[in-house]
């Protein structure tokens, strides 16, 4: 049997060679799961020429994680106002390979959200994801929900 192999991805799926989406990213899950019509194929999810995360199938991931659906939605999103205080986070453009001109062309407030749908966290253990990667050290505003909810707002 002839393996596929991901050459691409982007936020949402993963790719083949031929375009076709092997895997859907899955907010809550925090996974790659494998869509049906590629379930009962070998993926080469590690090869010489690739080192894209691995996923799992629908019924892999419910057998390892048997409780997922029962987790909290966890949601952290953070702000920064600013072109100035986005340097700060994250640095100059040409560290993280953009133009020169990245943080000009930006819409403010620049957002970042992450989402945890496979964590067993309490409402006071989600509020200490406000300082996930330090993204709250220069950031202007944090928001968090826990299923749906806000439960911590700065700025």
């Amino acid at each position: 049997m002839e393996k596929i192999k991901i050459v691409s991805q982007c936020s949402s799926h993963q790719y083949d060679a031929l375009g076709n989406i092997v895997t859907n990213w899955d907010n809550k899950k925090c996974a790659w799961i494998v869509v049906k019509n590629f379930e009962n194929k070998e993926i080469d999810w590690w090869g010489n020429e690739n080192d894209f995360p691995a996923g799992y199938t629908l019924a892999d991931y419910e057998k390892q994680y048997p409780n997922w659906d029962k987790l909290p939605d966890i949601k952290v999103t953070w702000a920064w106002n600013t072109k100035e205080t986005c340097i700060k986070a994250f640095g100059s453009p040409h560290s993280f390979g953009k133009p020169s001109n990245y943080w000009d062309l930006q819409r403010y407030p620049y957002t970042h959200e992450q989402s945890w749908g496979y964590l067993d966290y309490t409402k006071e253990q989600a509020i200490d994801l406000r300082s996930y990667a330090n993204f709250d050290v220069y950031a202007d505003g944090v928001t968090i929900e826990y299923n749906g909810e806000i439960i911590y707002k700065k700025g």
